[in-house]
């Protein structure tokens, strides 16, 4: 992956697979907290550091929560933690992954290594068909 800083036009950085992955998976949790403290998920008024707790066990798959998932969230709530379980489980570059192939296009050889690097492979010989038996199950 490249990104353009405006500052250095037509100058690419590259990013290391681990820190993509990580900001990442960052986004998500940070997104999901807050997305949990909306009004329109709780039942309860609830502090964002539980919000925060419950986003960062969905999303690394712990299955730890501060409060009752079934009482204090409502079914948004619920839907949102199940999403956030899913990609977290799935893994965010496989899900990347199954995207580019609903829409048709092509996996690189750069999401390639960020798939490697996401599902703890060494080689890129067997991934694709990893990341295909993956979204079958």
């Amino acid at each position: 992956m490249q990104i353009f800083f405006p500052n250095r036009p037509g100058t690419p950085i590259r990013i290391p697979p681990p820190l993509l992955l990580s900001v990442l998976y960052l986004a998500l949790i940070l997104i999901g907290a807050v997305v949990l403290s909306l009004p329109i998920s709780v039942t309860t008024p609830t502090t964002f550091s539980d919000a925060l707790f419950t986003a960062t066990s969905a999303v690394t798959v712990t299955g730890l929560s501060v409060v009752d998932t079934g009482t204090n969230f409502t079914l948004f709530g619920q839907a949102a933690i199940l999403i956030m379980i899913q990609l977290g489980g799935l893994g965010l570059m496989t899900f990347a992954a199954l995207v580019l192939s609903v829409l048709g296009l092509p996996i690189g050889l750069s999401h390639h290594t960020y798939l490697r690097e996401d599902l703890s492979q060494t080689s890129l010989d067997r991934l694709v068909g990893l990341v295909k038996t993956i979204l079958r199950v």
